[in-house]
């Protein structure tokens, strides 16, 4: 038996958590399987289902469905997302490496769950192997999570930190885990040299865009 909290029924053993909450899973009254994110953070809590309420539904992104707070603490109410992350952080994860195919094809489909929240105004600000979530290693699973530090669009060097990360989310699936993109093995020397454009700062084309990227990306796939 499980907790009530704002009329969804509780499991109180954690499935996430994080600096700013931790993650149970829960029921609503029809016996649908969601996600709920407690934090002592209301504010970051409240921005944060802001931003979700914005995009509301996105294929690679998980669904909006509540927030309310109880008391000091604020709770954030999702989808409920089988499966498990990337990893962890770049440098400090070991995984399998994937082929260039799988690693591209995920890749594109985290582009374009960012290209969903973009047009809100918003980029991640926090692209990393623990904020991507996939089941069996299938694309078409993938989910980009955590939009808590999720930062305004206000120039084209925000966006370019954005694609930076996603295309060291890339060479991070070849390599099974990255210290360093420059010094990643990426076989295919067209791929390497898209992988590396956003990190070129004397390049006058880098990508403008998660559109861009995605085409660019499209025929290693």
């Amino acid at each position: 038996m499980g907790t009530m909290w704002g009329g969804y029924t509780v499991d109180l053993n954690l499935i996430g958590s994080g600096a700013l909450g931790k993650v149970y899973k829960a029921y609503d009254s029809k016996g649908r399987q969601l996600a709920i994110k407690e934090t002592s953070n209301r504010e970051a809590a409240r921005r944060e289902a802001r931003i979700m309420q914005s995009y509301r539904i996105g294929e690679f992104l998980p669904r909006y469905y509540d927030y309310f707070e109880i008391g000091e603490k604020g709770y954030l109410v999702t989808e409920y997302i089988r499966g498990s992350t990337l990893g962890n952080d770049f440098h400090n994860t070991f995984t399998n490496k994937r082929d260039q195919d799988l690693s591209v094809e995920i890749t594109i489909n985290i582009l374009k769950g960012l290209r969903q929240l973009h047009k809100t105004g918003y980029i991640h600000n926090d692209v990393l192997p623990k904020n991507v979530m996939i089941l069996h290693n299938k694309p078409e699973t993938v989910k980009v999570i955590d939009f808590n530090i999720a930062k305004e669009i206000v120039s084209p060097a925000v966006m370019n930190k954005e694609l930076q990360a996603v295309c060291k989310i890339c060479a991070f699936l070849m390599n099974g885990t990255l210290a360093d993109i420059h010094k990643a093995e990426i076989r295919d020397r067209d791929l390497r040299r898209v992988l590396l454009n956003p990190f070129d700062v004397n390049n006058k084309d880098r990508y403008p865009s998660t559109d861009a990227l995605i085409a660019a990306l499209r025929p290693f796939c």
